[in-house]
């Protein structure tokens, strides 16, 4: 507790009252080691809060949970620092004061949460994440910013595993709830909740990836291409997934292209504003469909091919594009479709 903490008196004190003060200090701590490893300690966790314990030590009690521990009391701490880590999130971004100084939680401490965390969760990927999948699930609108730290740890660490099913396996199960986010066309000229919900939903199409072109990329996409389409062919209205597909589009034609731009010719032609929201849309769609129309297939078209690529080059064409002029032209005089 803040108000019981002997360490805050040690500034005050000088010569030998302060060798007085370390050692009965020391022995405070020995004294609490052996009660702790005797179990004489019972967990009060309502009490955390931090209103009365200090946030840098806050975090001290989750690294002595073991990983897979299916102790309640390991579990709610667990939850209940999340759970804190969550509400303070957002909650000192706006009119901040020196009040809020001992009641926010700092970077380095939040990042030690995280971390220690993302151990659990790779620990416990081959249980679906139990008991702390509800808790995944809620970050995705409670803490999108923390999700997507979690998720992007969580992958790096599958790839050097090369365990690609457990990255998809994660995927899926936060996919219903950031659809949710999905729902509403977000601005993010603004720093807060809004702008790291765009941050988890670019990343769950995987959009702003540096691509190398390597094979190994290819068949770690592979594993969720369909799901992506399907997520996609809900969420496509709002402009950050209809780009996000579109540079899939780009990236991994083997994949994408043939389902992937039926579905952004549909959403287009509800929306005929959507290619421009976003700077790279246009850039994705001509590039592709370039490379499907000159290099891909030479020959005839099916109808609702041909017709997909027309619709979204004309929506091209109206941001100034030269290139998807020429591509449509080409279309037109060039191509037949299969009968």
């Amino acid at each position: 507790m803040k108000e019981n903490c002997k360490a805050w008196r040690f500034y005050y004190i000088k010569k030998h009252e302060l060798d007085e003060a370390i050692k009965n200090w020391e022995n405070l701590i020995r004294t609490f080691r052996q009660n702790l490893i005797q179990g004489k300690y019972q967990p009060i966790l309502d009490d955390v809060e931090l209103s009365s314990h200090l946030p840098w030590f806050i975090s001290v009690a989750m690294f002595i949970v073991p990983l897979g521990s299916e102790e309640q009391n390991h579990i709610l701490l667990i939850e209940k620092l999340i759970n804190i880590l969550f509400e303070n999130e957002y909650k000192y971004k706006s009119h901040f004061s020196d009040q809020d100084s001992d009641k926010e939680l700092h970077h380095e401490i939040k990042r030690e949460i995280e971390e220690c965390f993302i151990e659990h969760i790779v620990f416990l990927r081959n249980k679906n994440f139990h008991p702390y999948k509800s808790l995944l699930i809620e970050a995705c609108q409670k803490a999108p910013a923390f999700m997507y730290s979690v998720k992007v740890s969580f992958e790096a660490e599958m790839e050097r595993k090369n365990e690609p099913q457990s990255i998809w396996l994660l995927w899926n199960m936060l996919a219903p709830d950031v659809k949710k986010l999905a729902q509403t066309e977000m601005n993010v000229r603004y720093s807060g909740i809004e702008t790291d919900s765009v941050l988890l939903l670019k990343d769950m199409l995987y959009s702003g990836r540096k691509w190398q072109g390597h094979i190994d990329e290819s068949r770690y996409i592979s594993g969720g291409a369909n799901a992506i389409l399907q997520f996609a062919e809900e969420t496509a209205s709002n402009s950050y997934v209809f780009e996000g597909l579109a540079s899939l589009i780009h990236y991994f034609p083997t994949l994408f292209f043939n389902k992937g731009i039926s579905i952004l010719a549909n959403y287009f032609d509800k929306n005929s504003s959507i290619i421009s929201k976003r700077l790279n849309t246009a850039y994705y769609l001509e590039m592709s469909i370039q490379h499907y129309l000159q290099v891909e297939n030479l020959g005839s078209l099916p109808k609702e091919m041909f017709n997909s690529c027309m619709i979204l080059l004309n929506g091209v064409i109206e941001t100034g594009s030269a290139r998807a002029y020429y591509l449509r032209e080409h279309l037109i005089r060039s191509r037949k479709i299969e009968v």
